[in-house]
């Protein structure tokens, strides 16, 4: 298609991500306020870094590797944060949002 070669692996993994999307937008009260915020921030970064993966086939291939690259460490780093802040507020004793 023009020319482009899509990696099958990669159009999966962006298909999977659209599915786990759907259940952050169904249960966003839950996931998007509480401790598990950045979880949820770190997976659409990586959402995004799926979506720049395929687009970069067509157009602004440099531009979108690094920006897929960049959302990668982000999300990375904001699921490390989140996983950190669970884990200290279950320490604490909190309940779960």
């Amino acid at each position: 298609m023009f020319g482009a070669d899509l990696n099958p692996a990669e159009l999966l993994g962006l298909a999977m991500c659209f599915l786990v999307l759907v259940y952050l937008i169904v249960n966003r009260r839950t996931l998007m306020g509480g401790r598990y915020a950045p979880i949820a921030y770190g997976f659409l970064c990586v959402l995004v870094a799926f979506l720049c993966t395929n687009l970069e086939e067509f157009f602004l291939e440099d531009l979108l590797n690094v920006i897929e690259h960049a959302l990668m460490a982000t999300g990375a780093l904001l699921v490390m944060l989140g996983c950190r802040r669970a884990l200290d507020a279950e320490k604490q004793g909190d309940e779960a949002p």
